[in-house]
């Protein structure tokens, strides 16, 4: 699409909304539009007959106070999504992120808000074995890449310090797939040990965000909003903790905030025993290894075995912090019942 196309379907998607833009200005895929009854943000997305449902669920739960979000704004025809030539149109207040804060307290405000998400939307829902596949091809992806990786190191006469340090922890970082490996078998074998009787395991579980990161977390005079809701969806909840666990940044990150940070969630969303299970495989899988590893290959200069070697330092921290705040979350009933 042209410039001069995409400039043509803003002023239509205004248009719907009534909106003679005075001044205005793109942000990735948001057009920041200035008039005479305020600022506006109008989002370009694209979204199937689902996602539109969901987006409109959310708007509903934002309007009864259920969850922190910006509102969505009605066209003049009362629709809240807009489409022109197929692409949709979404249209909020601007709202700016006029706080400042130090990584604990964004962290706070991530999980306080996705836990908020997850305690309000919680149901009973069959298994989708698909999201569980999807899943696993993913591990499988990173399972291979790091075999391939391992010979190649072996074939090197004279082993880099990364490659030497590598291969030191490789049976560790596969064996921490394995198990994951074995545990998600082990809950589609679950699901499957009715199906004589046409029956398919109930779990839990709520609507995620599916991107929870730091720049979808607006703070405004100490009130935090969760934006871009498009990928949002019913799933497991687990795994969006511990996505949310699995991407903070190691150099500011301690066990002792990580562990804050696990028990701020407990407290609003508790966890069942096979949901802390399934959490604890997840975070102890060392996956975060995939992408330092891959970006090591991708690059070059007398900089990098030391700058990578020194990654992978920070890395193992990080992982011995996951693996000590996960040790202390659990009741101890709990851990004499598994």
């Amino acid at each position: 699409m042209t410039m001069i196309k995409k400039r043509e379907n803003w002023l239509r998607a205004c248009f719907h909304y009534d909106l003679v833009p005075t001044e205005w200005e793109q942000i990735g895929k948001v057009m920041k539009i200035y008039t005479s009854r305020g600022i506006f943000a109008l989002k370009e997305t694209k979204l199937d007959a689902k996602q539109e449902k969901m987006i409109r669920n959310i708007h509903q739960m934002a309007m009864h106070f259920m969850i922190d979000t910006v509102p969505l704004i009605p066209t003049k025809y009362g629709d809240f999504i807009t489409s022109i030539d197929g692409i949709k149109y979404l249209l909020t207040p601007w709202i700016a992120d006029s706080s400042s804060l130090s990584f604990e307290m964004k962290m706070e405000g991530l999980i306080s808000q996705i836990s908020r998400l997850h305690v309000k939307t919680i149901q009973d829902r069959e298994l989708n074995e698909t999201k569980i596949e999807l899943y696993k091809e993913k591990l499988i992806k990173e399972y291979e890449f790091h075999e391939q990786f391992a010979s190649k190191a072996e074939q090197h006469v004279y082993l880099s310090p990364f490659e030497q340090l590598y291969l030191q922890n490789f049976a560790s970082i596969m064996s921490s797939y394995e198990r994951l490996f074995t545990y998600l078998e082990s809950m589609k074998q679950e699901n499957n040990q009715d199906d004589e009787h046409e029956k398919k395991m109930v779990v839990r579980q709520a609507i995620c965000h599916n991107k929870p990161t730091f720049n979808h977390l607006i703070t405004q005079r100490e009130r935090q909003f969760l934006i871009n809701f498009e990928h949002a969806d019913y799933d497991i909840f687990t795994f969006e903790l511990a996505n949310i666990l699995m991407q903070l940044n190691h150099s500011k990150i301690d066990r002792q905030t990580l562990h804050k940070g696990l028990t701020l969630y407990l407290s609003i969303c508790p966890l069942n025993l096979k949901e802390k299970e399934l959490l604890v495989m997840i975070l102890q899988c060392q996956r975060r290894y995939y992408a330092l590893v891959k970006k090591y290959k991708e690059a070059s200069g007398p900089s990098r075995e030391l700058h990578f070697t020194q990654q992978w330092i920070k890395e193992a921290l990080f992982y011995d912090c996951l693996t000590g705040a996960c040790k202390g979350f659990q009741p101890k009933e709990e851990k004499k019942e598994s």
